[in-house]
């Protein structure tokens, strides 16, 4: 009996294990980022307004898995010619924004250097903010979790964080 019960620990180790293995590469349509998801986002296209009232077009790539959220943003800054540090805290302050900033950061990954952030809500949310700009492009990787998010989910949103990356060398 106790054999069969260890077998069947490893078993589920295993089976565990290569669950987390089955995660794919995802890459935007830029080419410049990637970052591991447990599935293909929903793509969406849309607009915003930045402070000096221009529109810039933003793609959002997000995988609501109910409890917790993952999601790449990429907004298209060429031609704007404001100072790269100066878009990078913005960007922070404005998820920031009516919440609490728990921590910010200088971030370097793969030769680029951004902002990392952390932030709370009065609801319990922890928001995760990863922020680049890269060739011309505003890169935003965030990650939402809730106060009652399953150890399961924090972990994914940990790996979706840990796996951003820019692998093309930009000019």
């Amino acid at each position: 009996m106790r054999k069969l019960y260890c077998l069947l620990m490893a078993l589920c180790f295993c089976v565990s294990a290569q669950a987390l293995e089955k995660w794919l590469v995802f890459q935007d349509e830029n080419g410049l980022c990637t970052v591991e998801v447990p599935v293909a986002p929903k793509v969406t296209h849309g607009s915003t307004k930045i402070d000096d009232g221009t529109e810039v077009a933003v793609t959002t790539y997000i995988i609501d898995r109910g409890e917790s959220a993952l999601i790449i943003m990429v907004a298209d800054l060429a031609g704007r010619t404001k100072d790269k540090d100066l878009i990078l805290d913005d960007c922070i302050d404005g998820v920031a924004g009516g919440k609490t900033l728990v921590s910010k950061a200088n971030d370097e990954l793969d030769g680029q250097i951004g902002r990392f952030a952390v932030i709370t809500d009065s609801s319990g949310y922890r928001y995760t903010d990863r922020v680049f700009v890269v060739d011309g492009k505003l890169y935003q990787a965030m990650t939402v979790t809730g106060a009652t998010t399953s150890a399961d989910k924090r972990a994914e949103a940990e790996r979706f964080n840990g796996s951003l990356h820019f692998p093309v060398k930009v000019k």
